[in-house]
């Protein structure tokens, strides 16, 4: 993945190396209830972390999963692409903002009207997006995401916070019937080097709700 930029007046690059294929759950060393996740038919669940924690990386994984796992149709929306995707026993469409759809909403309101079971949008970022993503989860389909947030607490405020006052409510509704889970993670260096995934996760149960 390549960012290219001006740096004092010169053109400089951030590259940063993708793997081929994603990672299983159990590579990542995630905690085990991440795997239910990918078991599920129906409702949220939104991958958060800081940029760097390898959200993307375990969203995809959930994704492989589900391919490996189940016979279902997933499309993707994604800003950009990161990981390719081969069919196995499910169809993997792949979408990218400013290529195949003009925006993450056009795309998502287009899915709708599709026999497609499992949606993955690369970045709740605005309100529009995460409005569109809840109705699609609401719809019964399965919707992963992620967002740039440090914490499960963080998330849901975010999520709040974006809305005026008086959609706040429904919002709210919306997100306590739809909601699987949430898994806030990061990378840290690992003691004789390299990184080790920690995560927190939110499986909600009826008081959360």
């Amino acid at each position: 993945k390549v960012t290219i930029f001006y740096e004092r007046g010169v053109l400089a690059a951030s590259l940063r190396f993708l793997s081929p294929s994603p990672r299983t759950l159990k590579e990542l060393g995630l905690p085990s209830v991440v795997q239910t996740f990918a078991q599920l038919e129906r409702g949220l669940v939104i991958i958060t972390g800081p940029f760097g924690s390898g959200r993307t990386t375990t969203a995809a994984s959930l994704i492989n999963e589900i391919n490996r796992a189940r016979s279902e149709h997933i499309v993707t929306i994604e800003q950009p692409i990161e990981f390719l995707f081969t069919n196995d026993r499910s169809i993997i469409e792949q979408r990218e903002v400013g290529r195949d759809t003009v925006s993450f909403e056009q795309s998502l309101e287009a899915a709708a009207r599709e026999d497609v079971n499992v949606i993955f949008v690369s970045e709740m970022g605005s309100p529009g997006v995460v409005q569109a993503v809840l109705d699609a989860a609401e719809s019964s389909r399965l919707v992963i995401s992620t967002m740039d947030t440090d914490s499960v607490v963080q998330t849901i405020e975010n999520i709040m916070t974006m809305f005026p006052e008086d959609a706040v409510q429904r919002v709210r509704v919306q997100l306590a019937a739809t909601l699987q889970g949430i898994v806030s993670q990061r990378l840290l260096p690992r003691a004789g080097g390299g990184r080790v995934a920690v995560a927190e996760v939110l499986v909600p149960p009826a008081a959360v709700r």
